[in-house]
């Protein structure tokens, strides 16, 4: 079974991959709501999609919280790796 560090280290990683994804998500509507805006031609989606401020105010904090999470995630890789470390070093000769 694996330990609290790692269980740690897969949660923050599947959720900082979850934000990227959904990160792209917001660029992809920022994208087709500039290509509208450009062609002065609204679809229906794009009527439904927030405006281009908007999207991009979203993308940008789910990539901070993406980098956030990440990092966290690579630190209690880095901490599972130390707290074995010293198991072993207490563990006898």
């Amino acid at each position: 079974m694996p330990g609290l560090w790692t269980q740690a280290h897969i949660v923050m990683s599947v959720m900082a991959y979850a934000l990227l994804t959904l990160s792209a998500v917001s660029g992809f509507a920022v994208f087709l709501q500039e290509r509208a805006l450009k062609r002065k031609q609204p679809t229906k989606l794009t009527r439904l999609l927030p405006a281009v401020a908007e999207g991009e105010r979203l993308q940008i904090g789910l990539l901070v919280l993406a980098e956030i999470l990440l990092g966290l995630g690579v630190a209690t890789e880095h901490g599972g790796e130390l707290d074995q470390g010293r198991r072993r070093a207490g563990a006898g000769p």
